[in-house]
């Protein structure tokens, strides 16, 4: 289910478990996934290389609660690539032409269709210790036969390209044996899916609302990393930290608002077309102009203390997630109007995982870590005209505002290098945190598990 029934009732769904009843956020689904990717690879007389890559992806979705909101969809998708190398620390250029092209049959969203085709070249080289990479994309997006998405603009005097072009540059240093310096730039888009643009449902009392007018987002990226190696006894493994900043403009989100339509007169009555309450959702808006900077750091590794195997994956992110949307409008949507901070985001995230190998038998433990959830939509823990949204969120947020840990534990078998069984036990503490409002994750929960590799 989608959410809760209210905070002393994490565990059942919002509106009851009575499927039969319109209220109720319980669904029975079944969904199959179909993924066919063809390919080939050639080299010329010239060692030229030649590829193509191809794949077909089914998606069939079946709502057996709510058949309205079944989907079926495919995505064929493309990509030819040529490749030339002028030799040893020469140049090598890429460049190649992709093509995509998405269709969606659905009562949820509409029968749509997109493709989003694009030409690149890239042009790596390498000098000693020194790698240097640049290159450029030019993409075409058109969703329905509507045109524009993927329009480009030349300065103030308004000359616009249907095609958008995106660059990147980065370099690579050797400083020294076992360690390497990075740098990076890049910029990107995403363009509004058909879930964004066309979804109209109900989930439980939340009204999903569409806007076909939702406009492409847009950003780029910088970072700056260290790599380095590390030796301690028989372990070996890398450290890597690495500085970043994004910058995105038109960025997507769902935000919760009043959708009256403007040819419905507002009203306040109930038996009304236009009454208040019945427009009351989210939508996917481009609302945000936003800045994430941070810093990431993680270990990994293997090695041997004694006859036993040691493996290591350590990893912490440090992200500051900005709003630069000034709009009183915007802003009075948050739950947290003294903070900057952008909605739904954690501040602080760790993860760890280490494990032992002897003669087949394997012992292992996750760790996960995320700060708390400074900002959200303040309707989820204010409510509207005095109806709330997500019972008790409020006061279960003020109980529980600080860090979340959760740990994981495994025992393995392994043998004859094909066979394993696994017992496995996650969140072993027992610990009652959130993901998402309304939305408590997984008690303690037991597994058995057997595999096979071929």
């Amino acid at each position: 289910f989608i959410i809760w029934q209210s905070d002393t009732l994490a565990y059942q769904p919002s509106g009851g478990a009575d499927t039969s009843v319109a209220g109720s956020t319980l669904t029975y689904n079944r969904g199959l996934r179909l993924t066919l990717d063809p390919s080939v690879k050639y080299f010329d007389k010239y060692n030229n290389k030649h590829q193509l890559r191809t794949r077909l992806y089914f998606v069939d979705n079946q709502n057996f609660t709510n058949t309205s909101q079944s989907t079926t969809s495919s995505v064929m998708y493309g990509d030819y690539q040529f490749q030339r190398s002028w030799g040893k620390d020469a140049w090598v250029l890429t460049a190649g032409t992709s093509f995509t092209r998405n269709n969606v049959n659905s009562y949820l969203f509409g029968d749509h269709h997109s493709i989003n085709s694009s030409l690149y070249v890239q042009g790596e080289r390498r000098w000693k210790k020194l790698d240097i990479t640049v290159g450029v994309r030019g993409e075409y997006f058109e969703q329905d036969g509507r045109q524009g998405d993927s329009d480009f603009y030349f300065g103030k005097d308004s000359t616009k390209l249907p095609i958008r072009p995106i660059f990147r540059m980065g370099a690579h240093y050797q400083l020294f044996k076992y360690t390497h310096l990075r740098a990076s730039f890049g910029q990107g888009v995403r363009y509004p899916s058909v879930a964004e643009r066309y979804t109209q449902t109900a989930v439980g009392s939340l009204l999903i609302v569409p806007n076909p007018n939702l406009q492409a987002e847009t950003g780029w990226a910088i970072e700056f990393g260290v790599k380095q190696g590390i030796k301690i006894g028989g372990w070996k493994g890398f450290l890597d930290g690495s500085v970043f900043l994004n910058h995105y403009k038109n960025m997507m989100e769902f935000t919760f608002g009043n959708y009256k339509p403007d040819s419905i007169p507002f009203s306040f009555n109930p038996n009304d077309p236009g009454y208040f309450m019945k427009w009351l959702g989210f939508r996917a808006e481009n609302a945000e102009e936003a800045e994430i900077s941070g810093m990431e750091y993680s270990l990994a590794g293997e090695g041997k203390i004694g006859p036993i195997t040691v493996q290591t994956l350590l990893g912490y992110t440090f992200m500051n997630p900005i709003t630069k949307n000034t709009d009183s409008t915007y802003r009075a949507t948050f739950s947290d109007q003294t903070t900057d901070m952008l909605k739904y985001r954690f501040r602080h995230m760790g993860k760890a995982d280490v494990q032992l190998v002897y003669k087949g038998i394997s012992l292992g433990g996750s760790f996960r870590m995320n700060s708390f959830m400074r900002n959200i939509d303040a309707t989820f823990e204010d409510g509207v005209l005095g109806q709330q949204i997500l019972v008790g969120l409020k006061q279960y947020r003020e109980k529980n505002n600080g860090m979340t840990y959760v740990f994981d534990a495994r025992v393995g078998y392994e043998w004859k290098e094909h066979y394993k069984v696994s017992f496995i036990v996650n969140n072993v503490a027992n610990v009652e945190y959130v993901t998402r409002p309304g939305d408590v994750q997984a008690p303690r929960t037991f597994l058995i598990q057997a595999s096979y590799k071929l």
